[in-house]
C-alpha cells in the first residue's frame, strides 16, 4: 500500500441514509418514523463510505469507545480500506492483519503505515472498513465488528465503532444480563429487546460528541466481540428487529440489576421526572410469598451497610455539597441526625434529610445513593430501597446502618428478576409485559 502525506480541510456531507424496515409482524410505524431527525451536519458525520454501504443491511449505531485516545493501533481480519470521509476519498487499502497506527496532534490525526512510516497527517476524520462479510477490527487489542471511525478532538481522538444494531447487541446483552444458561435464555431475549429499544430510542443522544451511545453504564455496557456468547447470540437473532412501543412510540426501556422485590415508579427516581404509564412500580413476584421473589438469587437482593462516625462524616463532607444546598467548602458541622422524610409506594426513599449543627440539607431520589457512598469505598450505595438505623452518642450520630435491597435505580426491567422468571418458565414476551406495562412488541426490521 502506498500512502502520501497531505493535509485536508473539513467538508461536511449532508445525506443520512436510513434503512427501511421490512417484514414487520403487523402494520406498525416504519423504522424511519421512529428514529430521531438529524441536522445536515450530524447526518454528514454519520455517513458510511459508498464502497462499504452494500455490507450494511439493517440499521446501524455509532458507539463511543474512547473520547480521549492519544494513540491507537488497528488491524483487521480481512482486506480493508482507509477513508477520509470529509474528502470522500479512499486513501488506500491494506491486506488483512496489516497494522496501522494513529496518533493525535493539535493539527489533526497522523496515520502511520504497516512499516511505521508517516503516511498521512492533518486528517480530521479517518474511517476504516472492509467490503468483506464477517469482518472485525482490533483496536488496541480489543475486537469489534462493523467499522471503525476516528475523529480528531483537539489533542486527542474520539474512537467510534459503527455497527449494525443486532451485531452491537451481541456485545451488550452478555455484559448487561450476566451469565445465561439454557434455562434462562428467555431472559437474554428480553434483555435483547430492551437493549435494542433503548438503542433506537437514543440514537443521536451524543451527537455533539460524534456518536450515539457510550460503551459504559452511561448508556449500555458494550464489550465488543470479546464479550459474545453463543447462547446470547441465539437470543439476539431470535428477537431480531423487535422493539417495545407504547402508543406507537419507542419506549424508554430502562433496566437495572436487582429491584429487591419491587420496582420503582420512574418519576420518583430522577429529579423532575414525569409519570410514564409503562414505567410503574410492580411487585417482582407471582404473589406466593417471600420465597418466590423473582430476583431472590441476586447477591444484592438484601444487604446491610454500616458507617462509623468518621466514615459517615467523611462521606457527607465529600459528596453532600454536590447534591444539596450545602455549598462546596462549607463546614458540615456536627452530625445530629440522618432521617428518611418520605418514601414512595414501592418503599424506596425519595427524600432524605441530613441534620447538622450548621443546617438541614435535603437530598432527593436517586441522588440519595450518590451521597451515601458505601463505607470505605467510592462506589454509590446499591439502591435507595433501604431503612436507616441511627446510633447516637452525646447528641451526635456515632453509627449509621442501612438495611436494604436491590442494586440500581429499580426502574423498568429487573435483570435478576428476568432470569428468575425465565427459570420459572416465563417467555420473554411475558417477562417484558411484566416490567413494561401495556407495551407492545413489534418487529421493525428483519435481519
Amino acid at each position: 500500500m502506498k500512502f502520501r502525506i497531505k493535509k485536508y480541510k473539513l467538508i461536511l456531507l449532508s445525506t443520512l441514509i436510513l434503512l427501511s424496515a421490512s417484514g414487520c409482524v403487523k402494520k406498525t410505524p416504519q423504522i424511519e418514523e421512529l428514529l430521531p431527525k438529524f441536522s445536515s451536519e450530524a447526518a454528514g458525520k454519520r455517513e458510511i463510505p459508498l464502497l462499504l454501504k452494500k455490507r450494511v443491511k439493517t440499521p446501524s449505531v455509532r458507539i463511543g469507545l474512547d473520547t480521549k485516545a492519544t494513540s491507537l493501533s488497528l488491524t483487521c481480519n480481512r482486506l480493508y480500506h482507509l477513508f477520509d470521509p470529509d474528502e470522500n476519498w479512499n486513501l488506500g487499502k491494506l491486506r488483512k492483519w496489516e497494522k496501522i497506527s494513529l496518533k493525535a496532534t493539535n493539527n489533526g490525526i497522523q496515520v502511520y503505515g504497516p512499516k511505521g512510516n508517516l503516511a498521512f497527517q492533518g486528517l480530521r476524520r479517518v474511517f476504516l472498513g472492509s467490503e468483506k462479510e464477517d469482518t472485525w477490527f482490533t483496536v488496541d487489542g480489543s475486537r469489534y465488528r462493523g467499522f471503525i471511525e476516528v475523529i480528531a478532538n483537539g489533542s486527542s481522538m474520539t474512537v467510534i465503532n459503527v455497527i449494525e444494531i443486532d451485531e452491537y447487541l451481541r456485545g451488550v446483552v452478555p455484559k448487561e444480563i450476566g451469565r445465561i444458561v439454557p434455562e434462562t435464555v428467555e431472559a437474554a431475549k428480553a434483555q435483547a429487546v430492551a437493549a435494542r429499544t433503548y438503542t433506537f430510542a437514543n440514537l443521536g443522544k451524543r451527537n455533539k460528541k460524534g456518536f450515539d451511545l457510550y460503551n459504559t453504564t452511561q448508556d449500555q455496557v458494550y464489550g465488543g466481540m470479546d464479550a459474545e456468547k453463543p447462547l446470547i447470540d441465539q437470543a439476539v437473532f431470535a428477537t431480531s428487529g423487535i422493539v417495545g412501543l407504547y402508543n406507537n412510540q419507542l419506549i424508554q426501556s430502562f433496566y437495572s440489576s436487582t429491584c429487591g422485590g419491587v420496582t420503582s415508579n420512574v418519576e420518583n427516581v430522577w429529579s423532575g421526572g414525569k409519570v410514564i404509564p409503562y414505567l410503574r412500580s410492580v411487585v417482582d413476584s407471582p404473589g406466593r410469598g417471600d420465597s418466590h421473589w423473582f430476583c431472590k438469587d441476586s447477591p444484592h437482593f438484601k444487604w446491610n451497610e454500616t458507617w462509623s462516625r468518621s466514615q459517615i462524616e467523611s462521606t457527607l463532607r465529600k459528596y453532600l455539597p454536590k447534591y444539596s444546598k450545602l455549598k462546596s467548602g462549607s463546614q458540615l458541622g456536627k452530625l445530629r441526625d440522618i432521617r428518611i422524610v418520605r418514601k414512595d409506594s414501592s418503599g424506596r426513599n425519595v427524600l432524605l434529610e441530613v441534620v447538622t449543627s450548621t443546617g438541614r440539607y435535603q437530598v432527593k431520589g436517586d441522588k440519595i445513593r450518590r451521597v451515601l457512598r458505601r463505607p470505605g469505598k467510592s462506589s454509590i450505595l446499591r439502591s435507595v430501597y433501604f431503612d436507616l438505623h441511627i446510633t447516637k452518642s452525646g447528641g451526635t450520630v456515632s453509627q449509621v446502618t442501612a438495611r436494604g435491597g436491590g442494586n440500581g435505580h429499580g426502574v423498568g426491567m429487573c435483570q435478576w428478576g428476568a432470569r428468575g422468571m425465565a427459570r420459572a418458565g416465563y417467555s420473554y414476551e411475558q417477562i417484558l409485559s411484566h416490567y413494561y406495562l401495556g407495551v407492545k412488541l413489534t418487529r421493525v426490521y428483519n435481519n
